[in-house]
C-alpha cells in the first residue's frame, strides 16, 4: 500500500487506519467506489 501521500505526522498504523476509514466511507456511505474483487483481495473501482 502506498502511504507516501499522507501527512508525515501519522505513523504507519495510523496511516493504514486512515486509508481503511476512507475506503469504508467511499464504499458504504458515498457509494463512490465498489469492490470488484473478493473480500480477501479487493479491487476497488470508481463508480
Amino acid at each position: 500500500m502506498n502511504l507516501d501521500k499522507l501527512p508525515e505526522i501519522l505513523d504507519e498504523q495510523k496511516s493504514e487506519n486512515k486509508v481503511r476509514n476512507l475506503i469504508y466511507a467511499m464504499s458504504k456511505k458515498d457509494k463512490t467506489i465498489v469492490n470488484k474483487g473478493t473480500t480477501r483481495y479487493p479491487k476497488w473501482e470508481k463508480v
